[in-house]
C-alpha cells in the first residue's frame, strides 16, 4: 500500500508532508523527494543497516524531519526560502504532536502543525481529533465541538 503513494504531495500551493522538508532537501523539490523515498521503498527486503541508511528513514528526511516545529527559533530566516524552492506558500505537517493538542502554526503561518496526539495512548492521553480545512486563502483547525481560524500564510 506504502509504496502505491507518494512521500509529499502540493496541492493549490500548499505542500502536505509526514514529518517537513528541512533547508538542506529543499532544494530536491516535491519530485525528487518522491523519487528518493520511492528509490528506498523499491527495496525489496533491506537490511536494519540497510534501513537505517535509506533517505527515508534519515531524521532530516521528510518522513521523520521535526525541526520546523520544535526549531522556529533558528531556521526562522530559511522558512521563506525553502517555501519558495517549493514554489509553495504553506507547509502541513506531522508526526510531531503540538504541545497544546490542538492545530499549531509556526513562522507566520508558513508552517501548520496538524497532529494534535488524537489516537490518545498513554502518552497523549486528552489528544483530540482534529483536521485541517483549506478554503482559498482561510485556514481552519476543525474539532469534533469546535472550529479555529488559523494565521493566512504570509508570502
Amino acid at each position: 500500500w506504502l509504496r502505491t503513494h507518494v512521500a509529499m504531495v502540493q496541492i493549490n500551493g500548499v505542500a502536505f508532508v509526514h514529518g517537513g522538508v528541512s533547508p538542506a532537501l529543499a532544494s530536491l523539490g516535491c519530485a525528487g523527494i518522491n523519487a528518493a523515498v520511492a528509490k528506498d521503498l523499491a527495496e525489496p527486503s533491506p537490511t536494519l543497516a540497510q534501513g537505517l541508511a535509506m533517505f527515508s528513514s534519515q531524521e532530516s528526511g521528510p518522513l521523520w524531519y521535526r525541526g520546523l516545529v520544535t526549531e522556529p527559533e533558528t531556521l526562522t530566516p530559511q522558512v521563506p526560502a525553502v517555501l519558495r524552492v517549493l514554489g509553495v506558500r504553506a507547509m502541513v505537517v506531522g508526526h510531531s504532536v503540538s504541545s497544546t493538542l490542538r492545530v499549531a502554526t509556526h513562522y507566520e503561518g508558513r508552517v501548520i502543525q496538524i497532529d494534535t496526539g488524537m489516537l490518545g495512548g498513554a502518552t497523549y492521553r486528552n489528544g483530540q481529533a482534529s483536521a485541517l480545512e483549506i478554503v482559498g486563502d482561510t485556514f481552519t483547525a476543525v474539532y469534533i465541538n469546535s472550529r479555529d481560524a488559523l494565521p493566512t500564510p504570509q508570502p
